[in-house]
Order: structure tokens, then C-alpha cells, then sequence
């Protein structure tokens, strides 16, 4: 009796680590796809402001215009 019980735990063990697996590697995917989107909307709200403050740097906008831009940017997020 006592091997048939062990016997048996040995089968549930064994047939749930592949879905467990699986879902483990889904999860991971999903994951990782939202990082890429999430990296790129920072990248480019990062490069907006840096094109800003070069703008500002060179004398194309006002100060009005930068702290006023800087904002609707940084709100946007």
C-alpha cells in the first residue's frame, strides 16, 4: 500500500510541472512585452525634452515657452 501511495504522488508531480512550465514561460513573455512598450514611451518622452531644452539652449524659444512646454509634456506622462 505504502508504494502504490508514493507511486501515485509521483505521477501528479510529474504531469503538473509542464503546465506549471508553461504558464511560468506566458507569464515571462507577457512580462517582457510590456517592458519593451513601457521603455519606448520613456525614450521618446526623454528625447521631447531633451530636443526642448536644446531648443531653449539656442535661443529658438523663450523661458515662458520652455517652463510652459516643459509642463504639457511632463503632464502628458
Amino acid at each position: 500500500m505504502m508504494g502504490y501511495g508514493y507511486h501515485m504522488m509521483g505521477i501528479w508531480s510529474g504531469t503538473m510541472i509542464i503546465p506549471i512550465l508553461l504558464i511560468a514561460a506566458v507569464m515571462y513573455v507577457i512580462i517582457k512585452q510590456e517592458e519593451k512598450s513601457y521603455v519606448k514611451v520613456c525614450r521618446v518622452s526623454d528625447n521631447s525634452l531633451n530636443i526642448l531644452k536644446e531648443r531653449f539652449a539656442r535661443g529658438e524659444i523663450t523661458e515662458d515657452e520652455f517652463y510652459r512646454i516643459r509642463n504639457t509634456l511632463n503632464n502628458g506622462l
